[in-house]
């Protein structure tokens, strides 16, 4: 079975976990990580593993060659989650150039709905009637309730639980251990805390921490 190259957008965190499901899972070459923060030639992890083959600025070098495709891992923690959106959709991937994820060692409903980009680490279990938008992530360890849905670029970090017929919107961040009751919302561009448990929806574009979460008055940085 001829192997398909992959390219990652991203760094270590996201980025090495998707390699290694699309190594040992789905068959992938993983051709190499586009990082603007290590230089091009180095190494993505110790012992030769996962050469940078450059920043953003050498993108459609890779998009130019048809056997590459690639998945998207940024997750931006360093910018506002608006920013953070308009760069992720400024890169402008051809939707057929762009694959999904998906851990054979996660339970997916066949009624749940996963689109293009989406990742699902190992040890998740997508309900019902969920649904992952596009470039939408779940990390390992995560429950998604029945009828929930996760906007485009959104990301869910490890050990959380999101409860049935709620709504992660769009590029919202969720952190690891975060319990979110059922019929919830998080709105767009909102960061919800590491190991918050979250009762009452929170507005788009905040901060919110704590048991039982808050939401900070200030924008979201």
């Amino acid at each position: 079975m001829t192997k398909k190259n992959l390219v990652i957008l991203g760094g270590k965190g996201l980025g090495t976990s998707v390699a290694l499901v699309a190594e040992t899972e789905l068959q992938y070459r993983i051709l190499g990580f586009i990082n603007d923060e290590i230089p091009e030639g180095e190494f993505i992890l110790k012992k030769n593993r996962y050469r940078v083959l450059g920043s953003q600025q050498c993108l459609d070098q890779y998009l130019q060659d048809d056997s590459n495709l690639f998945v998207n891992c940024y997750v931006g923690m360093s910018l506002s989650r608006s920013l953070f959106y308009e760069r992720m959709e400024a890169l402008n991937l051809p939707e057929e150039k762009i694959v999904s994820i998906i851990s054979s060692r996660s339970v997916i409903d066949p009624t749940a709905t996963i689109s293009k980009g989406a990742v699902v680490e190992p040890h998740c279990y997508v309900g019902p009637q969920a649904k992952l938008g596009k470039c939408a992530r779940i990390r390992t360890g995560t429950y998604l309730g029945h009828d929930s849905e996760l906007g485009e670029y959104a990301t869910v970090a490890m050990g959380t639980t999101i409860g049935g017929e709620s709504n992660i919107g769009r590029a919202a961040y969720i952190g690891m251990g975060v319990t979110l009751r059922e019929s919830t919302s998080v709105g767009p561009f909102a960061k919800v805390g590491m190991g918050s448990v979250v009762v009452k929806s929170v507005p788009a574009n905040t901060v919110c921490f704590g048991n039982p979460a808050h939401s900070n008055t200030n924008p979201c940085p």
